[in-house]
């Protein structure tokens, strides 16, 4: 997204990490807690929540590196001393669901993302202190007075709350 925008190929971005904020102007967007979420029936969503060390004993779909989603994860599983078991590496949130979905692992995604869409999914909320994600609208600062992204970025501003 951020290569994108400093390309010129797109006007505006929406991410979750975002490590160097001095080319951009950002609006903070959401908070949002990261779920797990396996196929309906899986024996996994029989639990209300699942901890990191439970959900250590499942076969993990996980994002590609650089997924912010993932990031949070493993950062939290190393302060934990535990190790998860990716057992399938998927290129964006769309296999991740698709393989999950098939019944091949438990997959997460930010609560925000999830979405109720999909009768093949449930969610399974994690237990112990919450990983959040903090998603944020962003441009580049020279094109911020544009009026479409003025406006874009005024109706964010309205929904948000």
């Amino acid at each position: 997204i951020v290569e994108t925008l400093i390309g010129y190929d797109a006007e505006i971005g929406v991410l979750g990490e975002l490590g160097d904020e001095r080319p951009f102007e950002v609006l903070p967007l959401n908070v949002s807690p990261i779920i797990a979420f396996a196929a309906k029936g899986h024996p996994a969503t029989a639990h209300p929540t699942l901890s990191l060390p439970e959900l250590a004993a499942w076969p993990l779909v996980m994002r590609e590196r650089g997924s912010r989603t993932r990031q949070l994860l493993e950062q939290r599983a190393a302060e934990q001393g535990i190790a998860l078991n990716f057992a399938v590496e998927a290129e964006g949130r769309e296999a991740v669901r698709a393989i999950v979905a098939a019944g091949s692992g438990i997959g997460f995604v930010s609560a925000a993302e999830f979405g109720e869409d999909d009768p093949r999914l449930a969610r399974i909320p994690l237990g112990g202190p919450p990983l959040l994600m903090h998603e944020k609208l962003i441009c580049l600062h020279e094109r911020r007075n544009s009026k479409t992204i003025q406006a874009f970025f005024a109706l964010a501003r309205s929904l948000r709350g």
